[in-house]
C-alpha cells in the first residue's frame, strides 16, 4: 500500500505553498499519494482535493457565523475520512 500524506491549505497563498510541497515530496518519493484541502494550485500539482478551500474563504464575524454550518460539516467530514484512511502525516498550512 502506498504512503499517503495530507496537505491542508486554508487560503490561496497556502495553496501555492502546498502545491510546491507536494511536487517536492513526490520528487523524493515517486509513489507517494498526496491528498488534501486546497485549491487550483494544489490540484494542478496532482494533489487529490478532498475539500476545495476556495469555497471556505470568508472575512468578518457576520460572514463566518453565516457559514458556521459549512465549516462544521467540513471539519466532521475530514475528521471521519482521516480516521478511515489514516494518512501517515498531515501538513497544516495557514
Amino acid at each position: 500500500m502506498a504512503t499517503t500524506i495530507w496537505i491542508m491549505a486554508g487560503e490561496e497563498s497556502g495553496d501555492a505553498y502546498g502545491a510546491r510541497l507536494a511536487q517536492a515530496l513526490r520528487a523524493e518519493r515517486p509513489g507517494l499519494v498526496v491528498k488534501g484541502m486546497g485549491g487550483r494550485a494544489m490540484a494542478a500539482a496532482g494533489v487529490e482535493i478532498l475539500l476545495d478551500s476556495s469555497e471556505l474563504g470568508v472575512v468578518g464575524l457576520v460572514e463566518v457565523l453565516g457559514h458556521l454550518g459549512t465549516f462544521v460539516r467540513a471539519l466532521k467530514a475530514l475528521s471521519e475520512r482521516a480516521a478511515a484512511e489514516r494518512p501517515a502525516a498531515v501538513v497544516l498550512i495557514d
